[in-house]
């Protein structure tokens, strides 16, 4: 039986199914009143035989102080690190101020970076060693062409 491509949240996969998944996905605030959420998502996923916890930030960062959110990805390194999962984060807001403020491992949300006016290709040429899931809406052959030239071992996760 094949795996599923990455576990939502609570509910997302069907009652019952003990399928593994390489990887899960948890929208949360950035603040450590998440941190209790965050290790139950974890133990969760690590039952389920995951490597990666992926975390998008629920409410924009502009909405919070920068030391806060930093802070919060700490707490949300050490959770995954204890379950035995890796971190990627999907930060919403100022890319580079994250890049530059923590050394926490990137999930790509190739679209929703285009959105936001970044391009995914100088992001990967620019931090090819901190992508550790990649996430599309449709296949991008470019994406795909740039990750291969930097041997990128992680999952990609389509939606078809």
């Amino acid at each position: 039986m094949a795996p599923w491509s990455e576990a939502g949240p609570e509910g997302w996969l069907p009652a019952g199914d003990r399928r593994p998944v390489p990887a899960g996905y948890l929208a949360l605030p950035m603040a450590r009143g998440s941190m209790a959420t965050a290790d139950r998502y974890a133990r969760r996923l690590a039952a389920r035989g995951a490597e990666v916890m992926v975390v998008a930030e629920a409410q924009p960062a502009a909405a919070r102080a920068w030391v806060e959110v930093l802070d919060a990805v700490g707490g949300l390194t050490a959770i995954a690190t204890r379950h035995g999962l890796r971190l990627a984060v999907s930060p919403s807001a100022d890319l580079e101020r994250f890049l530059i403020g923590c050394e926490a491992d990137l999930c790509l949300e190739i679209e929703q970076l285009r959105e936001a006016g970044i391009d995914p290709l100088e992001l990967i040429e620019a931090a090819p060693g901190r992508i550790r899931h990649v996430h599309m809406r449709r296949v991008a052959p470019e994406v795909l062409e740039v990750l291969r030239r930097h041997h990128y071992p992680g999952w990609i996760t389509v939606e078809a």
